[in-house]
């Protein structure tokens, strides 16, 4: 699990990398993670989430958003299409494996 983030002034980009390897553990419940500030008032935060796949042949890929509330200092991530996203768990959208990526970044003004 890696973490990454620039801020400039209030606006605070970032980066979050996971790739487990073949002894993670993958927990339960829908998947969060910590921000390094918190999000100002009156404005949510979207970024974007990608999800690979590396059980196949050739990689399969999903894409998602990330959500923070305003005056938020998690984000939580979601994968799949308009009428199917849902949170990103230990068993959606994949079971995951050494070998898979989340991928996650955005931007967003901090308090």
């Amino acid at each position: 699990l890696v973490g990454r983030y620039s801020k400039v002034g209030k606006m605070v980009d970032f980066a979050v990398q996971l790739s487990p390897g073949s002894t993670t553990t993958f927990g339960s419940g829908q998947w969060s993670f910590s921000l390094p500030f918190t999000v100002a008032s009156n404005i949510d935060m979207i970024g974007n989430v990608m999800v690979g796949d590396a059980s196949g042949v050739v990689s399969d890929y999903s894409n998602g958003v990330t959500y923070v509330p305003d005056g938020g200092t998690t984000l939580q991530v979601y994968a799949g299409g308009k009428a199917d996203m849902a949170a990103i768990t230990a068993a959606f959208p994949q079971t995951w494996a050494d070998g898979d990526r989340l991928g996650v970044t955005g931007r967003y003004e901090a308090v």
